[in-house]
């Protein structure tokens, strides 16, 4: 090889190794960089709205209000699970749905925002919600747990005691608060104790006021929070003989607030009534008319006030660790029902008929669909008969079971000879050979077994009560359907409605 010829063969070589190689080549043995664009697996989560983290509400509804991740995804969202008190209250909503009501719930959705309206109250107490977002990969983001307050009852006060004294006035039933100008209470104590209950972690306040005008009288004012609900406070230095007014007064978390009717306490004898003792005055009056009435004077007037509750205190302190609320048992209930109703009604008509496995599916059509095919012979319901040609008994020429009316078909040409074995419940039947041209004219019909046997007993017990299960099935698919909308439970409904009509209504109208 000249000089020349292994410079250019050099040169070329060169020239092939200075290219990149590419990746899809299968010999090569180099490295080579792919670009590549790949998309991301995860998104932002929901973004929840309100009710906010540690809100108080008074509203029992109040609606949960969430929006869509942001920035969107580069797949397609496809629905939401929202859990309330850590458990899926609201699942597989779509995220393209403008508007649907189901038996618990509404859901809207306005652009990117979505709202949960409850369609039933929720307990008193603490809540917790979230929302898991799902894209049409499946794969799935949740948003942090927010926790709410809801009180929206106003705080009940009882008055259990004063001194020695028991009462039971509560404004949880005001009929056991008397009158006014009954609920004045003497002690004989100048430090009387006062003590009854109100509603837990609510802030209570008691006010004690003293008659108008009345030198070295004070009035007194406490304010507390009891997280037992157990009040009691102690008034001092009651003066003898006056009439002083009390008011209790308490606001829970959310606000609301109650006023405790007012009452009197007297230390000592007792002087003039809550309702200001009327009494003549001493001095000479001008001649009246016969008819007219000495003029009176107040002797006591109450000072005249108007209790102001206490403010608001902060909601008790959430326990993380608290079970959660269980709200909606009695629907796993009714879906536990609704899977027993269908599937028991089959079971105890196939058990009854004394229906093999390997027969189950020629019976379910029969027994579903009774007046597809025309059919020519007869026997008695829902029995198995098996037809052999007497030359080969090995196997069956044909295996047909009865309708709900005794009825059934056979295919033709029917050969000259049947061999026939007939399995009837509470029937005896003797395997015997029929000429084939005689079914059409003869009703296979075996003679009842006397007395029945146990066995048969109990067969019978299953078909005459089978009935039972299915309405079962009926009403409980019904009521899944009208609480939650879905093609589960309408094929469960059409399917135990079509039992119905096949085996009790179709019977009648087809005599």
């Amino acid at each position: 090889m000249t000089r020349c010829t292994k410079l250019l063969f050099f040169a070329v070589f060169l020239i092939f190794s200075s290219k990149p190689v590419l990746a899809s080549n299968p010999y090569a043995t180099g490295s080579a960089t792919v670009n590549a664009t790949v998309l991301s697996t995860t998104f932002n989560p929901p973004i929840l709205i309100s009710p906010y983290n540690n809100s108080v509400t008074k509203n029992t509804r109040e609606s949960l209000v969430w929006q869509r991740p942001s920035p969107l995804p580069l797949t397609p969202l496809h629905h939401y699970d929202v859990y309330l008190d850590g458990q899926i209250f609201a699942a597989s909503v779509s995220d393209s749905i403008t508007s649907q009501t189901y038996y618990f719930y509404t859901i809207t959705r306005s652009d990117n925002t979505f709202t949960l309206s409850f369609n039933t109250d929720l307990a008193q107490g603490y809540h917790t919600w979230s929302v898991t977002a799902y894209d049409t990969t499946g794969v799935n983001v949740s948003s942090t747990t927010w926790t709410y307050y809801i009180d929206s009852v106003a705080p009940d006060i009882s008055l259990q005691k004063v001194d020695s004294q028991t009462f039971h006035w509560t404004t949880a039933d005001t009929s056991t608060i008397p009158d006014i100008s009954l609920r004045h209470i003497t002690v004989g104590n100048p430090n009387p104790l006062l003590s009854g209950t109100v509603e837990p972690y609510a802030n209570f306040q008691i006010v004690l006021m003293c008659p108008q005008n009345i030198l070295n009288c004070h009035d007194q004012t406490w304010q507390g929070n009891y997280p037992t609900g157990l009040w009691q406070n102690r008034f001092y230095g009651l003066i003898r003989g006056l009439v002083y007014t009390v008011y209790l007064s308490a606001t829970d978390a959310a606000g609301n607030s109650t006023v405790f009717p007012d009452f009197y306490l007297v230390y000592g004898p007792v002087t003039p009534t809550p309702s200001a003792t009327l009494t003549p005055t001493a001095s000479p009056t001008p001649p009246i008319a016969p008819s007219a009435t000495p003029t009176p004077t107040l002797e006591i007037t109450p000072t005249p006030f108007i209790p102001v509750p206490p403010i608001a205190p902060t909601p008790p302190v959430f326990n993380n660790n608290a079970q959660p609320v269980k709200t909606f048992n009695y629907f796993v209930i009714l879906l536990i029902l609704l899977v027993i109703g269908l599937p028991l009604h089959l079971l105890m008509t196939a058990f009854g008929a004394e229906i093999s496995f390997a027969n189950l599916p020629q019976f379910l059509f029969t027994l579903f669909f009774p007046f597809i095919g025309r059919k020519n012979y007869q026997t008695t319901p829902f029995t198995t008969l098996q037809f052999y040609d007497p030359e080969k008994l090995d196997t069956s020429w044909q295996t047909k079971i009865s309708d709900i009316n005794g009825f059934y078909r056979l295919p033709s040409p029917i050969p000259a000879k049947l061999f026939t074995k007939v399995i009837c419940v509470g029937r005896r039947w003797s395997n015997v050979i029929l000429s084939g041209g005689l079914l059409a004219s003869v009703c296979l019909f075996p003679i009842r077994e006397t007395p029945p046997t146990a066995s048969d007993r109990l067969h019978h017990n299953c078909l005459t009560l089978r009935s039972l299960p299915l309405a079962l099935a009926c009403l409980t698919s019904a009521l899944c359907l009208y609480l939650e909308p879905n093609y589960v439970y309408l094929i469960y409904l059409y399917l135990s409605l079509q039992l119905v009509f096949s085996e009790y209504l179709y019977p009648k109208i087809s005599k």
